[in-house]
């Protein structure tokens, strides 16, 4: 996982898959390893790993 600011250009939706938010000029992000396209805010995909290993998208393993 890595995480970038909104303001850098990120490539994929502006838009959070595990809350539905659109993403603000200052959020955190977190562009996962499977996908350079699948990102979240930070604390969504920090929550979301507490309850499964695997990427809300592709259900690839995240947990390393």
């Amino acid at each position: 996982m890595r995480e970038v600011d909104f303001s850098d250009k990120i490539e994929g939706d502006h838009e959070c898959k595990i809350c539905m938010s659109n993403y603000d000029q200052d959020s955190k992000i977190i562009v996962l390893e499977c996908s350079k396209l699948h990102n979240f805010h930070g604390e969504c995909i920090r929550n979301w790993v507490e309850v499964s290993p695997n990427c809300p998208v592709c259900r690839r393993d995240i947990v390393q």
